[in-house]
């Protein structure tokens, strides 16, 4: 399964070490194929230096840790007509997720969380990890059934 992370799941991961969010993070990393964009991480790197400046120099040893994807650039005119996100700024995650071919977006932007779309699920990190313990093979592994 490919999971595209958003920024603040990433904020929360680097600063609250041994959370839930963080658990998520290494749920996706352990079990998925985690997709991140320039964007997500530009937005990362510049959250913790203005936000965190202390933890800022651990942003990168964090990064180097995680084995992700880059999504590409989503296009204007892509093949998908994009439901709108109350915050204009958090489109280009739905962009970039639907490029990607992600199954899911996880996320805990109330904004993007309240968009209606059949396009990709949309879910908060603990709900993700309720997903994967109730034992839904689809958000368990990327594995084949026979």
């Amino acid at each position: 399964m490919r999971v595209f992370v958003d920024t603040n799941v990433l904020v929360s991961a680097l600063l609250f070490r041994g959370s839930r969010v963080a658990e998520c993070v290494e749920r996706i990393i352990e079990s998925h194929t985690m997709v991140l964009s320039e964007q997500v991480l530009a937005e990362f790197r510049a959250v913790m230096v203005r936000k965190f400046p202390d933890k800022a120099r651990q942003v990168e040893r964090f990064l180097a840790q995680l084995n992700y994807e880059t999504a590409p650039v989503p296009e204007d005119d892509g093949p998908f007509e994009l439901p709108a996100v109350r915050d204009e700024t958090d489109q280009f995650i739905l962009g970039a997720a639907v490029e990607a071919q992600c199954d899911c977006v996880v996320s805990g932007d109330k904004d993007l969380l309240e968009v209606d779309t059949d396009v990709i699920s949309i879910m908060r990190p603990a709900s993700f990890l309720e997903a994967r313990l109730a034992g839904n093979q689809r958000w368990d592994e990327d594995t084949e059934q026979p």
